[in-house]
């Protein structure tokens, strides 16, 4: 793949949703139309099956697989086994992370981290970039990052704050404000502090 034959990157799009089963020859058509690369990312098992297949047959995307901190309960050793079997296939892997909104539902955050621990020392141990889900959990996941080697970590709709913006700026972590930045005001000042060069764009689609 050549990054110059691209105009336009979305780096993190969910096309393996079912709100797609409509739509998504269409989006897939617009995307080769456009010349747009997209991080096409996962929160099931099935989820990240979909996605490689996708991946496999498509030159506009790149497959990331992981599970979503909202299913951290999920079977990890059948999703090793399929991690292993399409390593060749695999690009990335997300959405992982953690959220601590999620407590309220009934998710265990202790296995929320147990589960982002596992997905990332895949990604380290395949040398894959991550894609990363932080939402009211910047602090958990920036102190958790400091113990794994990755070629490239991508925190996806970034919600921290400013100290903690800084932080990530004097390190090789990229950010992106997603589609609220159009509205949010506190995204809005966050997305004024940050520097062109480590911020990335992304739909969040659906």
């Amino acid at each position: 793949m050549n990054i110059d034959d691209f105009d336009l990157f979305d780096a993190h799009i969910h096309l393996s949703a079912t709100e797609f089963n409509s739509s998504r020859l269409d989006i897939l058509n617009y995307l080769k139309v456009s010349k747009t690369l997209a991080f096409n990312v996962s929160e099931t098992l099935n989820d990240s099956k979909i996605t490689v297949e996708l991946s496999n047959s498509n030159d506009n995307l790149l497959s990331f697989v992981g599970m979503h901190p909202k299913y951290s309960q999920s079977n990890l050793e059948e999703f090793d086994v399929f991690f292993k079997d399409n390593l060749d296939l695999i690009d990335g892997v997300g959405e992982i992370g953690l959220d601590k909104t999620y407590i309220e539902r009934g998710i265990d955050f202790e296995n929320q981290i147990i589960t982002f621990k596992h997905m990332l020392q895949l990604a380290e141990k395949s040398k894959l970039p991550v894609s990363i889900h932080s939402r009211d959990a910047t602090q958990e996941v920036l102190d958790i990052l400091e113990s794994y080697n990755l070629p490239c970590i991508m925190l996806h709709w970034f919600s921290g704050n400013e100290d903690q913006l800084k932080k990530i700026l004097n390190s090789e972590i990229l950010v992106s404000f997603g589609p609220a930045l159009v509205y949010s005001k506190s995204l809005q000042k966050l997305a004024k502090l940050s520097n062109p060069e480590s911020t990335i764009v992304e739909t969040d689609g659906p």
